[in-house]
């Protein structure tokens, strides 16, 4: 009788353990979906700088899908370039994607360098 009985225990002992394991993939699994929807969002955002989106220094944020993102462009300088040789300008681009995944937030941020024309 015993036996029966440490046998049930062992049993519902494995049993949570693999739940645990089950939900804890699960829950994986709509991160990196969520991440993906991020890495869109960010590479469509870039894709319309330059486009039509003009470069010019400064910050535009917004949301979509629930997603909020923040894109900041700043001039980079390059002091060993001559002053009469910029015919086009260099500015760094950090874009910031934030989510919620139930009580923690998330956040992917990538950085580049945009040409832009000067004026």
């Amino acid at each position: 009788m015993i036996e029966v009985l440490v046998a049930f225990v062992l049993l519902s002992m494995t049993l949570a353990v693999l739940l645990q394991i089950f939900s804890g993939g699960l829950q994986n699994a709509g991160t990196g979906e969520r991440y993906a929807q991020a890495m869109v969002l960010a590479d469509s955002k870039l894709e319309m700088l330059g486009g039509e989106q003009p470069i010019t220094p400064g910050s535009v944020s917004g949301e979509e899908d629930g997603l909020s993102w923040q894109l900041d462009i700043v001039p980079f300088s390059d002091p060993s370039r001559e002053a009469s040789s910029r015919l086009v300008e260099l500015f760094e681009v950090t874009l910031t994607v934030r989510w919620q995944l139930g009580s923690r937030e998330r956040a992917l941020t990538l950085n580049t360098l945009k040409l832009a024309a000067s004026q």
